[in-house]
């Protein structure tokens, strides 16, 4: 049902006055502006989350769970930028906690076969960590122990070089929320840094 709205014209990438058009009308609950919006979007976005995944299989999953979560939320989508880079924010979140999940899968994995094997070794102290092992390694282990949400705010920074506006967006927060969670997270990052330099 296209709520009268037949109209509504093709959504223009760059342009966040056509942006707010559709965020407006699909907040409205305009079935046919949101589906121009992904019959027009999801090619490109597919693309881009194969590129990350390397699996079409898990990217077309996450595409499908952003346009999910964009009609399941429509009464309270905003977009500060457009649409095109909300959602491509947003795929590239997605696929970036689909790789963080997979990465911690293969962690406890590799440390069940160290457990039956009778290698796991004894958690390490912070100060011991920059001992055993090279400076990619602390850093790894660094990231690991993060908060969840300063975690993911480096991953997607760091994997898939952001901007704070494209952060913000991704994490659900304003681009100065952004920033001060990534720099926070930098901080104790550095501190690893500084003690291996100094070890």
């Amino acid at each position: 049902m296209a709520n009268g709205h037949d109209d509504v014209p093709p959504p223009d990438h760059a342009d966040p006055e056509t942006s707010r058009h559709f965020v407006t009308r699909i907040s409205q609950g305009d079935t046919a502006a949101f589906e121009q919006l992904y019959t027009t979007l999801y090619p490109e976005l597919l693309r881009a989350a194969v590129r990350l995944l390397h699996s079409r299989e898990l990217a077309e999953e996450v595409v499908q769970d952003v346009f999910v979560w964009v009609w399941s939320h429509r009464n309270q989508w905003t977009v500060r930028t457009t649409v095109r880079a909300y959602l491509h924010g947003a795929v590239r979140y997605r696929a970036a906690t689909v790789i963080r999940a997979e990465m911690i899968s293969q962690d406890i994995e590799d440390g069940d076969d160290e457990d039956a094997a009778g290698h796991s070794e004894p958690q390490l102290q912070p100060d011991e960590m920059v001992d055993t092992t090279d400076l990619q390694g602390a850093i790894l282990t660094a990231i690991r122990t993060l908060p969840d949400r300063q975690r993911e705010a480096v991953i997607l920074w760091a994997r898939h070089q952001m901007s704070m506006v494209e952060l913000g967006e991704a994490l659900g927060i304003s681009h100065v929320a952004a920033r001060k969670l990534l720099l926070k997270a930098q901080a104790k990052l550095q501190a690893v840094i500084d003690l291996s330099e100094h070890s």
